[in-house]
């Protein structure tokens, strides 16, 4: 537990957001898209590799971030191979000042490679001959400040090098 906070400290990075009033039609669960990845292999191993995955980010009530609030985890990387928890995050604090008719914006998240399913193999991270390479989607969900749910959007197929 401890390894997975120290090093979730560290995978978070909003290279940039921005907030600016939205227009009507914003609803108040928030809603999150897809932007893009900056690439679509990682080798395996704990932190050996990493990608950077973009979403955009729109909420008509503006508690996403929010100075004072929990400091609960609330974007969610969901591994589509175990349909587990892959890694978790904390959107960081975003002035929303003036935000009453919504933000929206776009978090960069750098994300860690991780260890290929062997299924030969019980010991983690070791080069398979029989898999040779993991496909990997991530599920991302985010929750707002007062509990809401986005959207469950995904990234395409990422490979992991196996060997």
């Amino acid at each position: 537990m401890r390894y997975l906070i120290i090093i979730s400290s560290f995978l978070l990075i909003a290279l940039f957001v921005s907030n600016c009033g939205g227009g009507p039609g914003f609803s108040d669960t928030p809603e999150i898209s897809f932007i893009g990845i900056s690439k679509d292999t990682m080798r395996q191993g704990l932190n050996v590799d990493s990608l950077f995955l973009t979403i955009g980010f729109r909420d008509g009530d503006g508690d996403l971030g929010s100075k004072g609030q929990s400091q609960n985890r609330n974007i969610f990387l969901t591994d589509s191979r175990t349909d587990e928890i892959y890694r978790s995050f904390k959107v960081p604090e975003l002035d929303i000042a003036g935000a009453q008719s919504g933000i929206e914006g776009e978090i960069i998240i750098k994300v860690f490679s991780d260890c290929c399913i062997n299924l030969v193999d019980s010991i983690p991270c070791t080069p398979s001959e029989d898999f040779p390479t993991n496909d990997l989607v991530l599920e991302i969900q985010l929750l707002d400040d007062s509990g809401k749910e986005s959207n469950l959007i995904s990234t395409p197929n990422i490979t992991l090098l196996c060997n």
